[in-house]
């Protein structure tokens, strides 16, 4: 019931003003993510516009490596023209400590974003990952030749099928040592 103050209409209203300054929030921030373009902001447009078209695990892949990078570039959030091969550099020292093969996949999605982000419109840099060296990465070890020989037993027979078997377990690119 509605007293003779009129507090129910005074609180719809109340309720209008909140959900106009929300939308007034919205459109400003939109706003203003355009005036300074962040990271952030492009690498969100790329993940729903250029990602989706990949393969699954890809697209898990990409969701792993932009939240490694956005805990960087966008800790505060770093404007996109800011982003220079110094500081994909400095991406590379600061995950390389712990992973340094993911650190090369960031780097290249990175890559990959700014290039987008060039096709786009968004800036007209140069893309800052070039020059820019990754990583060591050191071949995975192939399986033992000894691992395979006991795996099937050494029986006259199997002695045959070793090589057959040996070249079924290693990984294709892996080299035979």
């Amino acid at each position: 019931m509605v007293s003779a103050l009129g507090e129910g209409p005074r609180r719809a209203d109340q309720c209008q003003i909140l959900e106009y300054a929300k939308l007034e929030k919205d459109r400003a921030s939109s706003a203003a993510a355009k005036s300074v373009l962040t990271f952030s902001y492009v690498a969100e447009r790329y993940m729903e516009e250029v990602v989706p078209t990949k393969a699954p695990a890809t697209q898990r892949g990409n969701a792993r490596e932009l939240k490694q990078l956005l805990s960087f570039f966008n800790d505060p959030p770093a404007p996109l023209e800011a982003i220079e091969p110094q500081h994909v550099r400095q991406y590379l020292r600061y995950r390389g400590k712990t992973a340094p093969v993911r650190a090369n996949r960031e780097k290249a999605l990175l890559s990959a974003i700014w290039n987008f982000a060039r096709e786009t419109g968004y800036t007209a840099l140069a893309n800052p990952c070039s020059g820019v060296k990754g990583n060591r990465e050191t071949d995975r070890k192939s399986t033992s030749k000894t691992t395979c020989f006991s795996a099937c037993g050494s029986t006259p027979t199997n002695h045959l099928k070793m090589p057959w078997i040996c070249f079924t377990l290693l990984r294709n690119g892996s080299p035979i040592r």
